[in-house]
């Protein structure tokens, strides 16, 4: 099927991991340049390869002429998070290739997540990461799937290119952001929801109960809001109880259970739910803390806390909408810390909450770390200086920026190396 696809014409810069020659989303990149301008970023100079005639090699220090009119960026590694977020652009969308896990230090993670937080849409070739995305962001997409077939067509020049149905859904959501509709790219993204519950549907008929294709399909069932998602859920608790013994299986599948009974309102058995869970210390304290809410009226805040140690950030989000009160201030603060949203973590530091000697130096780390995402590097450094006259453990954040700038320029000249194929694999 030929499709078109409504874009507007606001040009793209991409941010990438590797060399033009070795960029895994070129396809994708054809698409959006057959209706706007598409840059992309190589090291100090272009590297001297043959490009596509409708894209255009630009070194950093070009970018921000582009950014005399509105712009969308496309980043596919998080150590372009400073940069990006010092150019404020348009509409941002991240793009995570696949990855090994020795490529995800710590300086990785944050930047990970200070990137996916200030993203509109964020898209991985990763499930699991995938899935945690759509707990935390508004619009996620997995840029995978197991069926080969093309959902649609579009032509470039004279040739009918093929497209899976991700590259579908993401085409659609470049379209619903460059049209100022991100609440449509939210949902346009959502739609893959229902492809992968689909999807292991049917492979739980094939397989009967399983640990893993039960549970994966029980979560798509809860991202759709489907009540499905209680028994299936189970079903993987039980089905991992056999394989991997009944302890471990309580975290790593029954748990998520209170964060269903919470979805459907059924807050007791939310929270007894999640006190069978908890073995640690700090489980526990966080069991007697819900059971201490119910006892004070405030089902808010224990429905907020249940999604939070599910790590269900928007719904815990959701679930405070309504309470502006000083604890639910400092659990929705709580909330944006643990997801990665430092700014909105920020906001939730009243003047009146500052008080303290604990608050005033949260607040210049938190104000510190916003400023430094965002390119203001001496302001932030004087603030995390003003920190370590007391507590030298704040040096760390000064050590971050320079790690993270070193970081950058190994990135850089690996993406103009196109001698070694230009493959980033910076850590």
């Amino acid at each position: 099927m030929e499709r078109r696809y409504h874009m507007s014409s606001i040009p793209v810069v991409i941010f990438p991991h590797c060399s033009w020659g070795q960029f895994p989303y070129q396809k994708l990149a054809a698409v959006l340049q057959t209706v706007r301008p598409v840059y992309y970023v190589t090291g100090s100079a272009p590297e001297p390869v043959p490009w596509p005639e409708a894209l255009q090699a630009v070194t950093v220090d070009d970018v921000p002429a582009i950014f005399n009119q509105p712009a969308l960026v496309i980043v596919t590694h998080p150590y372009w998070v400073r940069t990006v977020a010092a150019l404020r652009p348009h509409r941002l969308v991240v793009m995570l290739p696949h990855l090994t896990m020795d490529e995800e230090t710590y300086l990785w993670q944050k930047c990970w997540a200070q990137l996916s937080a200030i993203a509109d849409l964020v898209c991985t070739e990763s499930e699991t990461r995938y899935l945690e995305l759509s707990l935390r962001t508004s619009a996620a997409l997995l840029l995978t799937g197991e069926d080969p077939s093309a959902s649609a067509t579009v032509t470039i020049g004279t040739e009918q290119i093929p497209l899976r149905d991700y590259e579908v859904l993401f085409l659609r959501c470049i379209g619903d952001l460059t049209h100022e509709q991100p609440g449509g790219a939210a949902k346009t993204a959502a739609v893959q929801w229902v492809l992968r519950e689909d999807y292991y549907s049917l492979l739980r008929e094939q397989t009967g109960p399983h640990e893993t294709v039960s549970f994966l399909f029980a979560v798509y069932e809860y991202l759709l809001g489907r009540p499905s998602a209680k028994p299936h859920l189970i079903e993987s608790f039980r089905q991992a109880s056999v394989t991997e013994g009944y302890g471990s299986s309580l975290t790593t599948h029954y748990r998520f259970l209170s964060a269903v009974h919470a979805q459907n309102d059924e807050l007791e058995e939310a929270i007894h739910v999640y006190g069978i869970t908890a073995v640690s210390e700090e489980e526990r304290q966080s069991y007697e803390q819900l059971c201490r809410w119910m006892e004070q009226d405030r089902p808010d805040l224990a429905k907020a806390e249940v999604f939070r140690l599910n790590d269900d950030y928007q719904s815990a989000l959701a679930a405070l909408s309504g309470a502006f009160d000083t604890e639910a201030r400092r659990l929705r603060m709580r909330i944006c810390l643990d997801a990665g949203w430092m700014e909105a973590a920020l906001e939730c530091l009243t003047p009146e909450e500052r008080l303290g000697p604990s608050d005033v130096k949260a607040h210049k780390l938190l104000t510190g770390t916003v400023m430094s995402m965002r390119g203001r590097r001496h302001e932030a450094i004087r603030l995390f200086l003003e920190v370590a006259l007391n507590e030298e453990e704040a040096l760390a954040h000064i050590v971050e920026i320079d790690a993270l700038e070193e970081g950058l320029e190994r990135l850089q000249d690996r993406i103009s190396d196109s001698g070694n194929g230009g493959v980033a694999n910076e850590r």
